[in-house]
């Protein structure tokens, strides 16, 4: 993976458990064990891993532009990982968070 350093790669795979994973609209909540997970855990975590996704987004020009172009050419890669990733989030969960 192009040199991602081991944080972006949990958030980054987090978020692909929560696009292949999303809750569909008008879900009861149901609170035992497995059913918790996509009826209150992801549609919890969503928003909290949007949100780190553009933070990641945030800093990676500043930190783009300290550094040598081998380096660049990596924070390229996770400025064009990350939007995608994030365009894939919200389009999964939109119906969701929108009923």
């Amino acid at each position: 993976m192009v040199g991602f350093n081991p944080l972006r790669i949990v958030l980054m795979g987090l978020v692909l458990v929560l696009i292949l994973f999303p809750a569909a609209p008008g879900t009861e909540l149901k609170f035992t064990w497995p059913q918790i997970l996509p009826t209150l855990i992801a549609p919890v975590l969503t928003p909290l891993v949007f949100f780190g996704l553009l933070l990641d987004l945030i800093m990676a020009p500043i930190l783009l532009s300290q550094y040598q172009e081998a380096v660049r050419r990596r924070y390229r890669w996770v400025i064009i990982t990350n939007i995608v990733l994030l365009f894939l989030l919200v389009l999964r969960w939109y119906p969701f968070f929108t009923e």
